[in-house]
């Protein structure tokens, strides 16, 4: 029971941990862009630090299956998670921006190892439990985020931008649970034309899982600069918004466990589209304030049942020996998702102004969701009830 307990930690846990890579740095920006010059030099090398985490976790997500394989998953989470804290708050000592370049790309594959070798001990657990545990973790992470976001500007406020690294440390208590985590024996493993036709069969979810991710980061990577456009200007209301957000897929994340056990992930992966598609729908008819904080509740319910639908089919659809590269292939494209947003937004917003792209993107999503509540066939992947 308490060998469970501590996987079932694990499972939770250590997937949320690479948000640090992003929260912790997004208060210290104009600090950074500062320290390193100001203007566009120094704001392009804020933006390279926030981004080489995500680069970083692409080939360590990869090689997480391959490390748990050949090492055991003891191992692999403890050394893993001893490098994400060491390097990342070491970087508290690095003024040279190449340097600190090449630590934030190490600490990134370190939270992809992570991430993936946690997602795989919830495929251990039975289907309604591993559902819960995944969505546990998911609205966690939300407030993970938050709390850290608010942390981080305060170690910038009090003692300078390099001090936010020393956040890294809040993870040093998980070192325990993955030395504890049980001495599991190296795997064997699938062959790798056996993982690769897994992988592969896998693509409707890989393509679901890029356009969602795209329509969820409508909200953070591209309202702010719409709520701006429509006079609001406060960054204290615009915080508040987001927060209202990160709250409603929080609380929709810890309830997917629930919902999955009496619908299929067809319809919530339709409710997923459905209130993404309605917030940017809705969004450039709104006048006042009050409707903003709505319709940013309103797509954070989809946000936050985004990431479980998509984890929990594909601990379902992959053979145990390929999860690993599934679940890494799943979190490698969420990465590129939050890339392509704004290469794939920002030209419609040109072409057709702000308002019409965000209606029309937003319709698109409405009537997908429609689509995969009205039919069937439309997912047939995701029909499977637990009820």
């Amino acid at each position: 029971m308490k060998g469970q307990i501590i996987r079932a930690l694990v499972a939770v846990m250590f997937p949320i941990l690479p948000a640090l890579n992003i929260m912790t740095l997004v208060p210290a920006l104009p600090a950074i862009a500062e320290f390193y010059g100001g203007g566009e030099r120094g704001e392009w090398i804020g933006q390279v630090l926030i981004a080489v985490p995500g680069l970083g976790f692409i080939p360590g997500s990869m090689l997480s299956g391959v490390l748990v394989r050949k090492l055991g998953m003891r191992l692999t989470l403890s050394v893993s998670i001893l490098a994400f804290i060491t390097i990342g708050a070491a970087c508290v000592a690095i003024d040279g921006w190449l340097g600190l370049l090449a630590a934030r790309a190490l600490v990134g594959g370190a939270a992809g190892v992570m991430a993936v070798a946690g997602t795989s001990i919830a495929a251990e657990f039975p289907n309604d439990v591993r559902d819960k545990l995944i969505g546990f973790s998911n609205g966690l992470g939300c407030v993970l985020s938050m709390v850290v976001l608010i942390a981080s500007g305060w170690c910038v406020e009090s003692w300078g931008w390099q001090s936010q690294s020393y956040l890294y440390l809040i993870a040093v208590p998980l070192v325990f649970t993955a030395v504890l985590v049980g001495a599991d024996a190296p795997e064997s493993g699938s062959s790798k034309a056996e993982e690769r036709s897994t992988v592969a069969g896998l693509w409707p979810i890989y393509v679901l899982t890029i356009v969602a991710t795209v329509g969820i980061f409508m909200s953070t990577a591209q309202w702010p600069f719409f709520l701006e456009g429509r006079g609001v200007t406060s960054g204290t209301t615009q915080a508040s918004i987001m927060a209202v957000f990160t709250l409603a897929a929080a609380v929709s994340g810890w309830l997917y466990g629930y919902a999955r056990r009496c619908v299929s992930a067809r319809l919530i992966l339709s409710v997923v589209f459905l209130t993404l598609g309605g917030s940017m729908v809705g969004l450039p008819s709104v006048l006042s304030v009050p409707w903003f904080f709505v319709l940013s509740a309103i797509a954070g319910v989809g946000a936050g049942l985004a990431a479980p639908v998509m984890t929990s089919e594909i601990l379902d659809s992959a053979a145990e020996q390929a999860r690993a590269g599934a679940v890494a292939t799943l979190l490698s494209c969420m990465f590129i998702a939050q890339f392509l947003n704004p290469f794939l937004v920002n030209p419609l917003k040109h072409l057709l102004g702000v308002d019409n792209a965000f209606w029309t993107i937003g319709a698109a999503f409405v009537v997908a969701g429609l689509c995969f509540a009205a039919f069937k066939r439309s997912l047939s992947v995701f029909e499977i009830s637990r009820a």
